[in-house]
């Protein structure tokens, strides 16, 4: 840690930013942020209100400058919504997560049933956990799985997304109501023996499929829903703390 806090000692030195990063509920969340105080094992950042929230939810974030040799991780300590600032420190290296905290796969925020199937698998009923424009993670019976399902195994994957039956009653080229899309793609990773007897698939879609258009009107809608929530809470940490008179502690989980 020693190291990384010298680094910033350096970045501060030359006046240049860095650069945050979080994921709010499969949104990528990604300002610069000026430093503003460094202790012996803490620096203190201020940043933008969208990505206070997100810190403050996660209870951590990663941190991205030209200097560091890979992406850092840092433990929330508290958050200053009033001086719009945070308080980081148990800085770790993470070479690995910076393809993962940058890839957008939205959280639906409300139970999302449908229908998968593949040649090996047959038919049954699934639960999606989250999609992109890429693909889509959902999680099927153990205990109705007629038999494995591998990577490389093509699958279809039917689904009703919320909110999607108001624009297709927009669309002229659609039926009004309800109105389920089908979407085509293979396996890519499988989780078995997970809690409540649960199968994880990892999907990748298969490009250029007609319903990608509708995913992603779903995610644009999602995405608006979300910095909605983002901003209401943020309002809620900023008054909290004016009734208080102290900043927002956040507990880093380690």
């Amino acid at each position: 840690m020693d190291e990384i806090i010298k680094i910033f000692r350096e970045i501060a030195y030359e006046g240049r930013k860095v650069r945050l990063l979080n994921l709010y509920k499969g949104i990528p969340v990604s300002y610069a942020a000026s430093i503003t105080s460094i202790g012996e094992a803490s620096v203190t950042v201020s940043t933008e209100k969208i990505q206070l929230v997100a810190m403050y939810m996660a209870k951590e974030t990663h941190i991205q400058n030209i200097k560091f040799p890979y992406l850092v991780r840092a433990g929330v300590v508290l958050v200053n919504p009033n001086r719009m600032d945070a308080m980081l420190s148990h800085f770790t290296y993470q070479p690995e997560r910076l393809g993962q905290i940058t890839r957008v796969r939205i959280e639906p925020g409300y139970p999302m049933q449908g229908q998968v199937s593949t040649p090996q698998m047959g038919q049954v009923e699934a639960d999606l956990t989250d999609i992109s424009l890429n693909g889509l993670g959902i999680l099927v019976d153990e205990a109705v799985v007629k038999s494995d399902a591998d990577p490389g195994d093509e699958i279809s994957i039917q689904v009703q997304l919320p909110g999607m039956a108001a624009l297709a009653e927009d669309d002229e080229d659609q039926p009004a109501g309800p109105h389920p899309i089908t979407l085509q793609g293979k396996i890519i990773n499988v989780k078995t023996g997970l809690p409540n007897g649960k199968r994880h698939l990892g999907v990748e879609l298969h490009p250029n499929h007609p319903a990608r258009l509708e995913v992603a009107r779903f995610i644009s809608q999602r995405q608006l829903e979300l910095l909605r929530e983002v901003h209401s809470i943020y309002e809620l940490i900023r008054h909290e703390n004016e009734d208080m008179g102290n900043p927002s502690p956040a507990t880093p989980q380690y």
